[in-house]
């Protein structure tokens, strides 16, 4: 139990990714990235296993992440297919300048554990650029096309618009001297 609780107190290191690690299926080569960062008050010692190690190919599967600096682990499929139920455990101790490297993992009193499930990738597909300019180029056409309709479309409601003003002003005009001039003459009449 008192391992348990120190390696909880005791965060080494923080992984990127931190829970899955993702690989694609259009990939040719399968592979896949974990990043180990060392936040920890020294340097520490990392060794990577896997629940199917003729599976897969780590590089670097060990080593000494220095303080405060990252590692970049690649991760390669072998052979065969990535399942669900394939995982990592990434373990790290602390280490100081005239630490035996060889013997460290004999007393794993103070490891930081962290494990990854292995799982393929969400896409259904993954695009090409070929393919995503084409889709670009076409989305610029469709837009361009739309912009022109609503240029011709605004030229149509100015032009309808200024049409009906004047068809107004016409009109206005020509019943307001109307009514002018029948109230001119009908208005002396009935004061007469």
């Amino acid at each position: 139990m008192e391992s348990r609780t120190s390696f909880i107190n005791n965060n080494f290191f923080i992984l990127d990714p931190s829970e899955k690690l993702y690989f694609s299926n259009f990939q040719q080569d399968k592979s896949a990235i974990i990043k180990i960062k060392n936040i920890s008050e020294s340097d520490i010692a990392f060794k990577l296993k896997s629940n199917a190690p003729k599976l897969y190919l780590v590089s670097p599967s060990k080593g000494v992440v220095k303080l405060g600096k990252t590692q970049t682990l690649k991760v390669n499929l072998r052979a065969g297919d990535i399942e669900e139920s394939h995982s990592f455990m990434i373990l790290a101790q602390q280490i100081s300048e005239n630490t035996d490297l060889g013997k460290i993992w004999q007393n794993q009193r103070f490891v930081q554990k962290s494990k990854l499930k292995v799982s393929t990738s969400k896409l259904t597909e993954e695009p090409s650029i070929k393919s995503l300019a084409e889709e670009t180029f076409k989305l610029e056409g469709s837009l361009s096309e739309i912009i022109e309709e609503l240029k011709i479309c605004r030229i149509k409601t100015l032009k309808h618009n200024c049409e009906r003003d004047r068809d107004f002003t016409y009109t206005h005009g020509i019943l307001t001297f109307v009514s002018g001039l029948l109230f001119g003459l009908l208005f002396p009449a009935f004061f007469n």
